[in-house]
């Protein structure tokens, strides 16, 4: 047909339950966590850190940001990636840690999920955290 357009129809695909048993890393799960968004939970944790931990380095790692196609384009050209954790945390002696941040409604991606255990796999401290307070435990 001349001038017909077509969509290609997306196919979405299962998403597998995670288990506790999948997880190589610190889980809140979500009735430990506050109503509220993201950033807030991310701006209270890096907060409390700074307080609590004043040598520790803390910094976010844009990844969820909206951008327009050619951003986008641009990003994926300089190496980001799908699934990296919210906030990375650097202490003495080398040690590194990765918090993703999520709200009680949050969940994790199957993407997110494989990067915190491939994290927890080469000796990163990884944790999923609900509540700042978390950040901040022996656990």
């Amino acid at each position: 047909m001349k001038g017909a357009t077509f969509r290609r129809l997306a196919i979405a695909r299962p998403r597998p339950r995670l288990t506790a048993a999948d997880r190589l890393y610190h889980y809140d799960l979500p009735s430990a966590g506050v109503d509220g968004n993201e950033v807030g939970i991310q701006l209270a944790t890096r907060t409390l850190i700074a307080r609590q931990m004043p040598r520790v380095m803390v910094f976010a790692v844009p990844n969820g940001a909206k951008r327009s196609r050619w951003a986008a384009t641009n990003a994926r050209r300089e190496g980001i990636m799908a699934g990296v954790a919210d906030l990375c945390c650097i202490w003495a002696g080398g040690n590194t840690g990765w918090l993703e941040i999520k709200p009680r409604s949050g969940h994790v991606s199957e993407e997110q999920h494989d990067w915190l255990n491939r994290m927890a796999g080469l000796g990163h401290r990884v944790a999923v955290v609900r509540l700042s307070q978390s950040c901040c435990s022996s656990e």
